[in-house]
């Protein structure tokens, strides 16, 4: 094989090459592997909508927010810790055993993710449907940055 023909396939080859993934979606999109791999456990999980959020909230439901640090930092309701969805596994043990507690996180899927292991942890989590999006256009107020203070 000619050089020329050689160089053309090894130039190729460093252009296939993919950009690494972000440590977060490789452990985000394991936990939702890990969670979503246990048919026998599955559970519905009951959704509500913003309007019976505030409802609940005002009655002295606990809320948690599992998004990432960067969008929780962003906008959050006001109040709502944050347990990124990668960690709510090894954090079970943070989020309260009695009342009901509301999964809240950008539009609901990884809320409804999140609620769902929780709910077979034997705690009762409950979906935010539409999540700080819906929050947001609803006209609620947000609380911005990471809730640690300065």
């Amino acid at each position: 094989m000619p050089p020329s023909a050689r160089w053309g396939s090894w130039r190729w080859h460093f252009r296939r090459r993919r950009r690494p993934t972000s440590t977060r979606r490789v452990i985000s999109t394991a936990v939702g592997w890990a969670i979503r791999s246990r048919p026998e456990q599955h559970v519905d999980v009951p959704e509500i909508d913003i309007a019976t959020t505030v409802e609940r909230l005002a009655a002295g439901a606990a809320i948690v927010d599992v998004r990432q640090p960067d969008e929780y930092a962003a906008g959050h309701v006001p109040g709502a810790p944050l347990v990124p969805l990668a960690e709510v596994p090894e954090r079970v043990a943070e989020f309260p055993s009695e009342g009901e507690v509301l999964i809240i996180c950008r539009s609901g899927a990884r809320s409804a993710r999140a609620a769902e292991f929780l709910r077979t942890q034997g705690i009762d989590a409950v979906n935010v449907a539409g999540g700080t999006m819906a929050w947001i256009e609803a006209g609620h107020e947000v609380a911005t940055g990471d809730g640690l203070g300065a």
